[in-house]
């Protein structure tokens, strides 16, 4: 009796992809379960806080690394608001998320490229999107951030 075919390349893909996903999601619920984070927070703010006007520029900092880094932000902006209070801390939010994105740009551009060429190249959504941007980037940029 004959082996049955082994799946291709581009069955296996998707399957690694949602096992990727429910691997990191579940990687995180578990930091965020057996790790003191809320503790790791509330130094955080102990410590900016003490830092005086250099806590400003400390949560600037760690708010763009955040972005950088894929890690969600919504925690340190609402304590951005709670530290700082709402205009000062929607300043802050929104100078670490520029930089963040600042950041983000700078190494797609640079240290990553290469990377994300060859991620566009095999990717029919990428190529479609990324020609979008090419052709009406402002328009597609503005629809993608919905």
């Amino acid at each position: 009796m004959p082996n049955p075919p082994a799946p291709s390349p581009q069955r296996r893909l998707p399957v690694l992809r949602i096992a990727a996903v429910i691997l990191a999601v579940g990687s995180l619920i578990a930091a965020w379960h057996f790790l003191p984070v809320a503790e790791w927070l509330l130094h955080f703010q102990r410590y900016v806080r003490a830092a005086g006007a250099l806590g400003y520029v400390i949560y600037v900092l760690v708010y763009a690394a955040c972005c950088v880094l894929f890690v969600p932000a919504s925690i340190l902006t609402l304590g951005a608001g709670a530290l700082f209070g709402l205009a000062a801390g929607t300043a802050v939010v929104v100078i670490g998320a520029t930089l963040g994105a600042i950041g983000s740009f700078a190494l797609a551009r640079g240290l990553m490229r290469k990377r994300i060429e060859t991620m566009i190249g095999q990717s029919g959504r990428f190529q479609v999107l990324d020609r979008a941007i090419a052709s009406e980037g402002s328009k597609i940029v503005f629809l993608i951030r919905l």
